[in-house]
């Protein structure tokens, strides 16, 4: 299984693109974290939207701003992901 994590901010302009372009893949066997980083526009409902019902992926919502190397961190820490 391929392990996949987004990290975003704001970013209702692209991330139709982005999940849309996973979800195409004809590899299926994958798990995506999108790590949302406090969002002040509507990122996260767009997100809701396109996933609902996959359960492939996986939304994560901050409550305070992580920026993308402290997200990554303790997404990969906290989820052992290296582990089988």
């Amino acid at each position: 299984m391929i392990k996949v994590i987004s990290c975003f901010w704001n970013a209702s302009r692209y991330i139709e693109k982005c999940i849309t372009s996973i979800k195409s893949q004809i590899f299926s066997d994958y798990k995506v974290f999108l790590v949302d980083d406090v969002s002040t526009d509507n990122t996260v409902e767009i997100i809701k939207s396109l996933i609902d019902g996959d359960d492939r992926f996986i939304l994560i919502k901050n409550t305070e701003k992580k920026f993308k190397l402290r997200n990554m961190d303790e997404l990969i820490r906290d989820m052992n992901l290296f582990e089988n």
